[in-house]
């Protein structure tokens, strides 16, 4: 093995690898990496007897991972030699869409000039590879409500926002 690959999917945290020591002399190691986003190794200095397989379990954490491809090289040292593995990981970006029930994008809600429309609702869409995390800050006080203000939105997902108003706080003209 030369390289673990982790892709871009966010369920893939742990990759393996083998140290094989097919001499018959006992084989000191020592992994060394330069990253916070690799997580965990499962064990970084130690002893192979002759002819012994050690499986070494390199686990990741993906919040720690900046968007984008990502590599790193660990190395392995050992009394015989050295040899370095790559492991790569990517994080896809999130990708806000405000989309109106058909899946339009949409900048604005409109709730017209009728006395009896009080209540719109959006979506917000994640069209990304990644989590979304959204917060909704009110600028007005006659909009009374919202089903939602913050929250996460997976990737590929979406979450529907309802919105009310008072229409009596409203000022006259257009809002």
């Amino acid at each position: 093995v030369n390289e673990l690959d982790f892709g871009s999917d966010d369920n893939e945290l742990s990759r393996t690898f083998n140290i094989l020591n097919n001499g018959g002399a006992k084989l000191h190691y020592q992994i060394t990496k330069s990253v916070d986003w690799i997580s965990n190794i499962s064990s970084t200095e130690g002893d192979i007897e002759g002819g012994g397989t050690l499986v070494v379990v390199v686990t990741i954490d993906r919040a720690k991972l900046p968007v984008g491809d990502n590599s790193t090289t660990l190395v392995v040292s050992t009394n015989n030699g050295n040899k370095q593995l790559a492991v790569k990981a990517k994080k896809l970006p999130s990708e806000l869409h405000v989309t109106d029930a058909d899946g339009k994008d949409i900048n604005e809600i409109d709730f017209g000039n009728s006395d009896d429309v009080l209540s719109r609702t959006f979506n917000i869409q994640n069209k990304g590879g990644n989590k979304l995390h959204y917060q909704i800050n009110k600028s007005v006080d006659w909009i009374s409500n919202m089903s939602s203000t913050e929250g996460d939105v997976a990737a590929g997902e979406s979450v529907v926002i309802v919105v009310t108003i008072d229409r009596a706080k409203l000022p006259v003209g257009d809002n």
